[in-house]
């Protein structure tokens, strides 16, 4: 009788043991998750800083081209430009 019950209680203690390391390899699986998912996180948040950097570089190289129309327009409507009937300016 005792060496069945020290053999139920063996294949208890193991059983449990399995649980233990099942458990804890769940958790490792959980703590790498968890370091990509802040990896990945960091580096969406870079991407997104990026972004609304080249963002507002492009309006302002957008606004500096409005400006630029504007102004060879100005210039083409108040400076005429004499025109080339094929004599050389020497």
């Amino acid at each position: 009788q005792l060496c069945g019950d020290l053999r139920y209680h063996e294949a208890e203690v193991q059983r449990l043991k399995d649980i233990v390391a099942s458990f804890q390899e769940s958790s490792e699986k959980n703590a790498e998750m968890h370091a990509q998912l802040q990896e990945m996180k960091r580096l969406y948040q870079t991407s997104k800083e990026e972004l609304e950097r080249q963002k507002y570089m492009y309006d302002q190289l957008e606004q500096d081209l409005l400006l630029c129309q504007q102004e060879l327009k100005e210039l083409k409507t108040t400076t005429p430009i004499p025109e080339d009937k094929g004599k050389c300016a020497n």
